[in-house]
């Protein structure tokens, strides 16, 4: 398995630390202006929190590393609510490459086509979301996708290839959300599922076990009744 890099593994420093505190307390401030519930244990706690999640650490100081830093900027972004600064630090958190950067630029088009399905479709069943809203999700949902066509990798971890991938899945995703394309365009997995549905829904054999259950069910409540009336 191949290491991280010498100096993804080098401690933040003072102002590194110093500019992640201080997003963390604007974004408490925005979340708090948008009632989220992660709040209501105080900045400081909101910003452990956060850590947690965006990077798996307690403590900026004693944990935090190089490798961590523009995940845990990305992650405030996100909070704050600049969503494109906080795509653009997730997708460069891994080796920079041209090739990579510029698939990186792609996929947040992708994401961001994304975000409009996801509007679209909650808006059908009259749920409205606001642009942000519908961009974290679409992100988050980007994530989920990474983590499952990738053997759990991280998005940071992709190159340059395995993010054109990502961003032909995400379109096909975001496709029948702006009801756009044709259905058996959407990735194989997808339609490997679908398929193991309806098999599974349309079971031949179904009726005929249900007309075989019932009658055994009768005959052993008329045996138990026979039984119970003998004198």
């Amino acid at each position: 398995m191949k290491s991280s890099p010498k100096w993804q593994r080098t401690a933040l420093s003072t102002a590194q630390i110093r500019q992640l505190c201080t997003m963390a307390g604007q974004a408490f401030k925005a979340a708090k202006g948008r009632g989220d519930p992660r709040t209501d244990d105080g900045a400081d706690a909101y910003r452990k929190a956060g850590q947690k999640e965006a990077a798996q650490i307690e403590s900026l100081k004693k944990e935090a590393h190089q490798g961590h830093y523009l995940a845990l900027v990305g992650y405030w972004f996100t909070q704050i609510g600049n969503l494109e600064e906080a795509f653009y630090a997730f997708l460069n958190a891994g080796d920079a490459s041209e090739a990579r950067r510029q698939m990186a630029w792609r996929l947040m088009g992708e994401i961001s086509r994304l975000a409009n399905g996801i509007k679209a479709q909650k808006g059908r069943i009259q749920i409205m979301l606001s642009d942000y809203e519908a961009a974290h999700e679409a992100w988050r949902y980007t994530l989920h996708i990474a983590k499952d066509k990738f053997d759990g990798r991280s998005i940071d971890a992709l190159d340059a290839r395995e993010l054109e991938q990502l961003g032909f899945t995400v379109f096909n995703r975001a496709s029948p959300m702006l009801k756009v394309g044709r259905e058996e365009n959407r990735n194989k997995k997808q339609r490997a599922q679908g398929k193991a549905k309806k098999s599974a829904a349309k079971d031949p054999l179904e009726p005929f076990s249900r007309a075989v259950e019932k009658p055994a069910e009768t005959l052993q409540t008329a045996r138990h009744e026979r039984a119970t009336s003998l004198p």
